[in-house]
């Protein structure tokens, strides 16, 4: 009987120190999943950021790109405009 009994506490034992290393792991695991939910917030934070300013940056472009063109259309008509004046004479 007594055998039984210390094979029994043996086992309580060991299930109370294996419950324990499992919370210890639960705490450890909960505070890195806080850490990454809070990297992760900051990481869409600056990808948000970013994707704004490359919005801006291809509007910015967009703008360049026609004022490019319209110059190019002014260019073309003075240029038009200055051979008709020498042709006059």
């Amino acid at each position: 009987m007594d055998d039984h009994l210390s094979r029994l506490e043996a086992k309580v034992v060991e299930a109370i120190d294996m419950i324990q290393e499992l919370r210890r792991q639960n705490g450890e695991l909960t505070r890195r999943c806080e850490d990454l939910d809070g990297r992760l917030a900051e990481v869409t934070g600056e990808r948000d950021r970013l994707q704004a300013q490359l919005g801006e940056a291809q509007e910015t472009a967009a703008q360049a790109e026609l004022f490019e063109e319209q110059r190019r259309q002014i260019e073309t008509k003075v240029t038009g405009l200055l051979d008709k004046l020498e042709a006059m004479g």
